[in-house]
């Protein structure tokens, strides 16, 4: 039944492809690039971090929050991709199941994406971490960032034939999980006195920390992945 809307809803979005060669590449590409799909969701946390205010109690625990965000952008996509790989079922990539008769959108080939299961989309998983995060911050900006975590972020995948509806929302499931339950974890007095005392005491090593993270959230970790596959591959 599940597996049979999945299909419906993915016939239906390339139903559209190959209509507009430049909608095709605007959505597939443009929206594909990393600074399209992450850095406006990562501006929306700086900008909560540094809005108006004075610091104190609540400006303590909205920052606190927002580096629960950062926490679970962080370890949302490392389930998914642990997922991916130990899962016993493998599922291909639309664009690779020749049964569906798939209709590649302009500028898409299919020399891409052999290497692991397309479920859970960790795409999907850090961008609705994120989302879950603001939201938890801010209401209005956080509902702001679940549409473009959807329609910027995890629709043009699935357009592209790179997931499955499906795959999008398990991994929309996985980070928003992920990040509730870090939140729940980590939501200890002690801690967020803690956090704040490192901040006060050593500002320029915190926010050189939280540079970091923020940029391989932004770049999601593309040299990290990189770097891992390179070592993979020296010691397979």
């Amino acid at each position: 039944m599940l597996h049979s809307i999945d299909i419906a809803v993915l016939k239906y979005i390339n139903g559209f492809a190959r209509k507009s060669q430049a909608f095709d590449i605007i959505y597939t590409h443009g929206f594909q690039l990393t600074s399209a799909r992450f850095l406006p969701i990562v501006t929306c946390m700086v900008w909560l971090w540094f809005g108006s205010g004075e610091l104190n109690d609540e400006l303590s625990q909205r920052r606190f929050r927002l580096l629960q965000a950062v926490l679970g952008a962080l370890v949302g996509p490392f389930i998914s991709r642990i997922i991916q790989h130990a899962s016993p079922i493998y599922r291909d990539r639309p664009l690779h199941t020749a049964e569906l008769d798939f209709v590649l959108p302009f500028g898409v080939t299919t020399d891409q994406l052999h290497e692991w299961s397309s479920f859970p989309s960790d795409n999907a998983a850090l961008a609705f971490a994120l989302a879950m995060g603001i939201w938890r911050v801010s209401r209005p900006l956080g509902w702001l960032c679940f549409a473009w975590a959807l329609f910027v972020v995890s629709l043009p995948r699935v357009y592209a034939g790179y997931h499955y509806p499906g795959d999008i929302v398990g991994g929309a499931i996985v980070g928003i999980v992920a990040m509730l339950a870090l939140g729940k974890l980590t939501e200890n007095p002690t801690v967020i006195q803690g956090v704040a005392a490192v901040q006060r005491r050593w500002p320029g090593l915190f926010y050189s920390a939280c540079f970091v993270a923020l940029f391989y959230i932004t770049t999601q970790f593309e040299d990290l992945r990189k770097i891992g596959s390179r070592l993979v591959e020296m010691v397979s």
